[in-house]
């Protein structure tokens, strides 16, 4: 599903680009956590991360400070993101289809001689 017009990005690279300038964690596929903030994020999930601490899970107690960081978009497990993002406009975009009748409704409008019998079938 596209939602920025004819560049066919979908809501989760929305959703990473909006995430820029924010501190993020992420896990790639080797088991290292890296957290600092995101400075650019491309298409295809590629992020360049600005002030990193690398946390390899195998040797947790030690940690690596890097001033920027590139990782590729294929490397990665996972994104934590800001908290903020939960409450961006892009989510009050999509309004729910309205959900046809329950059985209980029908039924309930037949008691009340709203409509004939023959309007529904079940």
């Amino acid at each position: 599903m596209s939602v920025v017009g004819n560049n066919r990005v979908g809501i989760p690279i929305v959703l990473l680009h909006d995430a820029e300038g924010g501190v993020v964690t992420v896990e790639t596929v080797d088991g290292e956590l890296i957290r600092g903030l995101l400075f650019e994020a491309e298409d295809m999930m590629n992020l360049y991360i600005k002030k990193a601490v690398i946390v390899n899970q195998l040797d947790p107690g030690r940690s690596t400070s890097v001033d920027q960081v590139y990782i590729r978009g294929s490397r990665i497990m996972f994104i934590v993101l800001p908290e903020m993002l939960s409450k961006a406009p892009m989510f009050r975009r999509y309004v729910s289809a309205p959900s046809a009748p329950s059985h209980r409704e029908i039924f309930s409008f037949r008691r009340r001689g709203a409509c004939s019998t023959d309007a529904f079938f079940l």
